[in-house]
């Protein structure tokens, strides 16, 4: 099932999926800290450390294709890290 209005937290130092099933578009805003956002095939968090859309506290995108968002054939995922040494917190929903 989608995540319908969450409040997902990201720890520091690590990728964390903030879709929690396939999704097609997504609705995001980060509400504490720095967000690196990357796409991705499948569940697997993505293998690069610090790579990313950067996303700063209030901002985020509204019922976007993931097409959109990310080059690349067949994103059906998203992960955020934080980006700036501090846990961070976004809100989510996507379907």
């Amino acid at each position: 099932m989608a995540r319908d209005q969450a409040l997902v937290s990201c720890p520091n130092g690590e990728w964390t999926e903030i879709t929690n099933a396939d999704a097609t578009n997504i609705t995001f805003q980060v509400r504490r800290g720095v967000a690196l956002i990357r796409g991705a095939t499948t569940g697997t968090p993505p293998s690069v450390a610090l790579n990313g859309a950067r996303y700063t506290s209030g901002e985020g995108t509204q019922n976007t294709p993931l097409s959109d968002l990310f080059a690349g054939a067949g994103i059906v995922r998203v992960f955020a890290r934080p980006g700036d040494g501090r846990a961070l917190d976004i809100y989510v929903d996507h379907a």
